[in-house]
């Protein structure tokens, strides 16, 4: 069944304004109330029509929220659905990947100098977004880096990991016995 142009632009404003953290999209089920009107008036209305034939409209705006939560529709691509895409089928494998990459989880959580490992790597692109959303689940690390990381850059990455976690479907407990072991 194909969605409507006016549904994915529903949907966009929805994920918007929840990678913003105006708005719990789970509350709400992503239900959003907005006026055709108002979306027949948007110069952008061509980029929700093409959305609305792609084979997954939905994952490919969220993926390009996670990759900037101040994405217009008009700075969407392919790349961030990609990336995700090949993630969320091997997200128990990427974990473990990218946890090797970590000399010492208890060093590599805390804050030093007002920064942080994990924060570092994922920034460079040693360790994916779900990873750290799977680390802020394990050990509800966020509020404590917005308690001692102040900086715009690192706001903007910390609301993110906040509001991607619960889109994520992963199995917590083999992600925490895989930490138990590796880090022994």
């Amino acid at each position: 069944m194909k969605i409507t142009s006016f549904k994915v632009y529903r949907s966009y404003l929805a994920l918007k304004a929840h990678f913003n953290g105006k708005y719990d999209f789970f509350k709400y089920k992503g239900f959003m109330k907005v006026k055709v009107s108002s979306f027949e008036k948007r110069n952008d209305i061509g980029i929700f029509r093409h959305l609305a034939k792609h084979d997954d409209p939905y994952n490919y705006m969220l993926a390009n929220f996670v990759e900037d939560i101040h994405v217009s529709s008009w700075g969407f691509s392919d790349e961030p659905y990609k990336r995700m895409m090949k993630v969320k089928v091997s997200i128990h494998y990427t974990f473990q990947q990218d946890m090797k990459n970590v000399e010492n989880i208890l060093e590599a959580l805390s804050v030093n100098n007002s920064s942080n490992e994990i924060i570092v790597k994922y920034m460079s692109g040693v360790i994916s977004p779900e990873t750290v959303c799977i680390l802020h689940k394990i050990f509800d690390i966020v509020p404590y880096w917005k308690k001692h990381m102040s900086s715009i850059v690192y706001e903007d990455i910390l609301t993110m990991i906040e509001n991607y976690e619960p889109f994520l479907e992963y199995d917590l407990k083999k992600c925490k016995d895989f930490l138990i072991k590796h880090y022994k």
